[in-house]
């Protein structure tokens, strides 16, 4: 029998999804709740002259964006491929049948 070569591991898929999702949840939450608001600034301070309030807030919400983001993907990335901090964590994962590759792919999927 030919054996098949896989990319994606499903069990180590739904394994990353159900230990990581607080993460992720946080992650979606806070965007969700800054990106109207940012909205609503650029919006409302087109309306006024000159406050220096909202773009005060809108400078704090707009600017750090991208180092926010840049930072989720910091974290995403130690805590999806945090089993090679521990050597034992490593050799359990080592010891499984699947392929490096399919490690990589299902969590970088995930």
């Amino acid at each position: 029998m030919k054996s098949k070569t896989s990319f994606f591991n499903t069990g180590i898929f739904k394994s990353s999804i159900k230990r990581f999702w607080p993460l992720w949840t946080a992650h979606f939450a806070l965007w969700l709740i800054l990106l109207p608001v940012i909205a609503l600034i650029n919006n409302i301070g087109s309306m006024y002259y000159r406050n220096y309030a909202l773009e005060f807030i809108d400078g704090f919400i707009g600017f750090p964006s991208s180092i926010f983001a840049f930072v989720m993907a910091i974290l995403s990335a130690m805590a999806m491929y945090s089993f090679m901090y521990a050597s034992r964590s490593t050799g359990l994962i080592a010891s499984l049948p699947v392929k490096r590759e399919a490690v990589f792919g299902s969590a970088f999927t995930a």
